[in-house]
Parts: C-alpha cells; structure tokens; sequence
C-alpha cells in the first residue's frame, strides 16, 4: 500500500518520474490543514498558494483518482487474477503505468488486448501529463466563453 501511495505521488515537477507530484500533494495538504484551522487561505512559510493554484491541484487529484478508478474497474472485468490475489493486484500495476515506474505484481504480461490498450492510455497519460491531454481533449472556444455568472455560496459538508 505504501508503495501505491508513492507511485501515485510521483516525483517532483521538472523530473521524468510520473505521479501527480510532489507540490500537488503539498498544496493539498497545506490547503486541508488551512479549512481544518479555520483559515480561508492555504499559507505556508510566510507564503499564500493562490486560489488558482489549489483549484488546479484539486482538480488533478481528482481527476488521476477518477482515472485510475475506471481504469482499474474495466481492468477487474477484462482480466483474470490469481485465486491468491485481491484487487491490490490491479491497482499496483494501473498505479505503477500511471506513475511510469515500471514495477509490476505479475499482470502486465499476461494481459488482454483491453489490457494492453489501457495501459498505454494510462502510461502516455502519466508522462505527458493528465491536464496537457484533457485540455487537448475538451478545449473549444464558445463565444460565450467571454461572459461569467455570478457567483453563489453553498453550504458543504
């Protein structure tokens, strides 16, 4: 379990090592520990992180989480695991493509064609990096991209 926690962190920015990185986890946890404190801005050192900054470290979180979710679901549907292993077995490989660290329980070579394609898809997406290949996925220019509505307070939690 340690090692998925690891694999799925990564390294830091500007490294080949996969992974949603090291200052996204850090920007994370300094922005839980802010709300838990009561405080509206996640500081740390003296320092602000700007809000769009936590927004974009949230939503990666989230979406390499989803991500790696569906991926392992499709993999429990397509591929069999050994009578001695659970669903770890998936989710260290699927983690481990994401994370490009090349480590493996066993399943890799043994995978289906389905398999095969979603590792790659979770491999080229682990190096290229998930906003770079969403963002070349979802971007269009709607004119009424240039107008904003106006904001709303909920109540969460």
């Amino acid at each position: 379990m340690f090692t998925i926690i690891l694999m799925f962190i990564g390294g830091t920015p500007g490294s080949t090592a996969g992974g949603i990185k090291t200052t996204t986890v850090g920007i994370l946890l300094i922005k839980v520990w802010s709300i838990l404190r009561g405080k509206r801005d996640a500081t740390f050192m003296g320092r602000r992180f700007s809000d769009d900054n936590v927004n974009r470290s949230l939503t990666l979180g989230f979406l390499v989480a989803v991500t790696l979710g569906i991926a392992a679901l499709i993999l429990l549907t397509t591929e069999s695991i050994p009578k001695y292993m659970g669903f770890e077995y998936i989710i260290f490989d699927v983690v481990s493509a994401f994370g490009t660290t090349g480590l493996t329980l066993g399943l890799t070579p043994h995978l289906t064609v389905i398999g095969k394609l979603i590792f790659c898809i979770l491999m080229f997406m682990g190096r290229v990096g998930i906003f770079t290949v969403m963002y070349s996925v979802l971007t269009t220019h709607h004119p009424d991209d240039e107008f904003r509505y106006p904001e709303e307070n909920i109540m969460i939690g």
